[in-house]
């Protein structure tokens, strides 16, 4: 969509202040005053290349008028003239640095060319200058969320919620930016409200479906995302996470059915051909799955994740050598992936080339070397090898790490439920609990804090029975 065309298409989110004209004006200045209203009225009829005309010839009589700046840099922007409408807001600034307007428009002018960071700078004036101006405190909240300041976005964003309770879009944003901090309660209610305020709001339909998906709620996502197709039937995001809900909800066949109409709409799309492969490969349906997986990788060869997963779908189906190359296929898309390079190891291994079954899981082990797993399956290679003594070595730390993974949980067990009876006010207990979670695993900082928590509450309530006494 041409930029002129978004501009236009924002709904109750605009661009569409003008600026007032000065309140006084001399003599000298009135006939530039009058000819910037004629310029305003029919940029607000959306009559731009007229307005353009007016708004230069009111410059080359006053240069320094600084709201015909802005007015004329608007109209650029809906012209798709950025880097003059850019320059025009910028002029407006130097000119009059208090001008709200214009630091506002050249935030939202970076805002729908994408350049997120260069936005924040003049939305934050525009909202110093202005602080009840609910566009400023929109545009800036967006902008922080897509640079990845979720904090500071919601925080703006609900200044917007408050100045306007009843905009969807301003609902929608704030509860998309509430899932993307996994405030998930926060973010259903938000987008609740929003489509209470907008049934047809297909983006806040979506990003309720996500929400509900990351919840584990499948059922309720799948009614979201239904309702949202029924709205509009062709947008690729809808049937894109309906697949996703359908296959959480383990309904393979409508996930097929969603994955299939999206692609029918996009042949090119290699996350829906990924997908579509995954819910063939949890059909059982491996052949159609192995071939969703390499039409994605022959339209994105750079995606582990569609690697990986063929070769995994090969190795269940005993086709070792293209599982493979498979996992190699990964790994040059993501160095560092342990898992790859695992099983890469155990197909190699699968093989008869148990030596460079070995490298591999020694290279998985470099990676995470953690895991329990790739040290017992390192042994049994290394046992296969004739090599005893590094195998023993190898299963005595998988040993050693299923310990520390045992009392890891355990301690985790033990720290919820000290926290528990430290709230039912069973202070002995929750010591008790606590320093059994520290006893399991000494680096336990929840444990920790509760338990000096617990600690204190014991000598207040000591303290305060010696003075009750």
């Amino acid at each position: 969509m041409v930029l002129a065309s978004i501009i236009i298409a924002i709904t109750a989110i605009t661009l569409t202040q003008v600026p007032s004209p000065p309140q006084a004006a001399t003599s000298t200045k009135a006939r530039e005053v009058q000819e910037l209203r004629e310029g305003l009225a029919l940029q607000q009829q959306q009559r731009d290349a007229e307005a353009i005309a007016i708004f230069r010839e009111v410059l080359r009589q006053r240069p320094d008028f600084a709201e015909a700046h802005s007015a004329l840099g608007y109209s650029l922007g809906r012209q798709n003239d950025f880097a003059g409408a850019v320059s025009e807001f910028e002029t407006a600034i130097g000119l009059q640095p208090t001008l709200q307007e214009a630091h506002f428009r050249l935030g939202v002018m970076y805002w729908l060319s994408g350049e997120f960071v260069r936005a924040i700078t003049p939305l934050r004036a525009a909202v110093k200058l202005r602080p009840g101006h609910l566009e400023s405190h929109f545009y800036l909240g967006r902008c922080l969320q897509q640079t990845g300041n979720l904090r500071e976005a919601i925080t703006e964003l609900r200044r917007a919620a408050t100045l306007g309770p009843k905009l969807a879009e301003v609902q929608s944003a704030l509860g998309g930016a509430l899932a993307a901090a996994e405030d998930f309660e926060g973010a259903e209610a938000s987008l609740r409200r929003a489509i209470s305020l907008r049934p047809d709001l297909i983006e806040a339909r979506n990003q309720l479906g996500l929400a509900l998906i990351e919840q584990r709620r499948a059922d309720a996502a799948v009614t979201e995302l239904e309702a949202a197709r029924r709205l509009a039937p062709t947008d690729r995001a809808t049937l894109h996470n309906l697949g996703l809900a359908l296959m959480q909800k383990a309904d393979y066949n409508a996930a097929i059915a969603s994955y299939e109409s999206l692609l029918r709409l996009a042949p090119d799309d290699a996350e829906a051909w990924y997908n579509l492969g995954l819910a063939f490969k949890y059909k059982d349906d491996f052949a159609a799955a192995i071939r969703a997986f390499e039409k994605c990788i022959a339209l994105q060869p750079r995606l582990q994740e569609a690697h990986y997963s063929l070769g995994i779908t090969l190795l269940q189906q005993g086709v070792i050598d293209k599982a493979i190359d498979a996992f190699r296929g990964a790994i040059i898309a993501k160095p560092d992936f342990a898992e790859a390079f695992y099983l890469l190891g155990t197909a190699l291994q699968q093989k008869g080339e148990t030596g460079e079954a070995v490298a591999s899981f020694r290279k998985a082990i470099a990676i995470a070397p953690l895991s329990p797993q790739y040290h017992n399956t390192l042994g049994n290679a290394l046992r296969q090898q004739g090599d005893l003594a590094a195998a023993r070595a190898e299963f005595a730390e998988a040993a050693r790490l299923n310990k520390l993974k045992t009392d890891a949980q355990a301690a985790l067990f033990a720290t919820n439920l000290g926290i528990q009876r430290l709230n039912e006010g069973r202070i002995s207990e929750a010591i008790e609990r606590l320093t059994e979670a520290l006893r399991l695993d000494p680096d336990n900082a929840t444990a920790r804090r509760y338990l000096e928590l617990a600690t204190r509450r014991t000598n207040r309530s000591g303290k305060s029975g010696k003075t009750g006494r």
